[in-house]
């Protein structure tokens, strides 16, 4: 899905030394202002298992970055030059694919390139390629004490653009990736490259491909993706935000010797996190009786042992979620198994009862609740690994959180000129409000 493998009928020159196999390009496009990072990402001996296509890397701007501003970053969009540079390779990587459902973007918040540009490109691959697919963006919260004395601006403009263009946004947080880090990978210093890596366990474990049915795993039909995602957890418009959970997190060294079960392991560990919007598995509150975390979508991923989804303890219709109309209608199930009893344990991913996460947690409104289920063989983490995701309030006001120290910035007109010499003035400052207050009252009225 993500990688464009090396053709197998290729003719390769005969050479006499041992050399490693191709590696998978990835379809991904790489979009900077500053060259280094585009070029050490393209290294031709990256310690990478797959590599990027130098015709997907689009290096715009003069080279001298944005300057943590999201105004300066955004209006390099308004250059022609560098819009169609951007369109272009966008419409060649689609012109070589056999079938797009989704786009995906990743950038941060708090800088100017990714939180700038970003919004930019993604309101632009919205309006060019509306039709191709859903587009959802993966989006990196900054360190709440930061170095960059303007983030708060930033990552309102970003969180207030994307709100109105994305069909949905994956709130990632440094300072949760790194707590995650230090307890349950037991490293006392991360790096960043370790907080990058437990990110994209995360949303890798979401996106990567899943099956919603045992015969479809089989078949090999096309998996579940990131279409599949935000259509399961994006039910309604007025609440777009999406927080990834995963289990388990352990030491590399650990992973031989941890054997894990389904419905008192991996998935008791992740519904306990969604009642108590914990999210961090080592920090769980196992004495919490209460649901303090209201939820209005979720998506359970579980990897290993199997691949079909659970017998759920109800009829599985009341847990299909709200699907997109830019998705192709399900295909009914060829087989329905009975539950079995709660006292049997299985270790089979596809024979294990799955309860509900928690109906409570729901919001009155959502009836039924929309809760969906997909399995894969693909595993990242030991023997068993499951990934959910979850439309709460609670990560979704964290996220939306740095619009208030903007606004409080703002009242004391700091670092204003900054945006206004690049077009940002007080009617955009003011639709960011507006937008803002909005999901912000929405989430918290759950």
């Amino acid at each position: 899905m993500y990688f464009r493998h090396p053709s197998k009928t290729a003719t390769t020159p005969i050479s006499t030394s041992p050399s490693p196999p191709p590696k998978p390009t990835a379809r991904a496009i790489l979009i900077d202002t500053e060259p280094k990072v585009l070029n050490k990402c393209l290294l031709p001996h990256s310690p990478l298992n797959f590599k990027y296509d130098p015709g997907l890397s689009c290096k715009v701007g003069d080279g001298g970055g944005a300057g943590n501003n999201w105004a300066r970053g955004n209006a390099l969009w308004e250059r022609e030059e560098v819009r169609e540079q951007i369109m272009d390779t966008i419409r060649r990587e689609i012109e070589r694919n056999d079938r797009l459902s989704s786009f995906h973007i990743i950038s941060s918040l708090a800088g100017g390139t990714g939180s700038g540009l970003g919004c930019a490109v993604t309101c632009g691959v919205k309006d060019f390629f509306s039709s191709s697919g859903l587009c959802m963006n993966t989006v990196v919260s900054p360190f709440s004490a930061g170095e960059v004395i303007v983030q708060d601006y930033n990552a309102a403009l970003s969180m207030a653009s994307l709100l109105k263009s994305s069909d949905g946004i994956v709130a990632m947080d440094n300072e949760v990736a790194i707590r995650k880090c230090r307890k349950g990978w037991r490293i006392e210093r991360p790096l960043m490259s370790d907080v990058n890596r437990m990110m994209a366990e995360g949303i890798g474990g979401a996106i990567k491909e899943s099956y919603g049915s045992r015969e479809d795993e089989a078949s090999g039909s096309r998996p579940r993706g990131v279409a599949e995602l935000l259509a399961g957890c994006v039910p309604h418009q007025s609440y777009k935000i999406v927080n990834v959970t995963h289990a388990p997190t352990m030491p590399e060294s650990s992973v031989e010797f941890t054997r894990d079960t389904w419905e008192g392991g991996i998935v008791g560990r992740l519904r306990q996190m969604n009642r108590t919007g914990c999210e961090v598995e080592q920090e769980i509150k196992w004495g919490a009786k209460e649901e303090t975390q209201k939820t209005v979508a979720s998506m359970l991923v579980l990897r290993g042992d199997g691949g079909l989804p659970p017998n759920l303890s109800r009829p599985p219709t009341l847990f299909e979620p709200r699907r997109s109309p830019h998705l192709p209608p399900p295909s009914p199930p060829s087989h329905k198994s009975p539950p079995l009893p709660p006292s049997n344990r299985t270790d089979d991913v596809w024979e294990v009862p799955l309860t509900p996460f928690h109906d409570s947690s729901y919001p009155p409104f959502i009836s039924p609740p929309p809760f969906s289920c997909s399995r894969s063989y693909l595993n990242y983490v030991g023997d068993k690994h499951g990934c959910l995701c979850s439309n709460s309030n609670l990560p979704a006001l964290r996220a939306l959180s740095p619009i208030a120290g903007a606004m409080r910035k703002h009242s004391a007109r700091a670092y204003l000129w900054q945006y206004e010499k690049h077009g940002v003035g007080e009617a955009e400052w003011e639709e960011v409000w507006n937008t803002g207050t909005e999901a912000t009252g929405n989430y918290g009225r759950l």
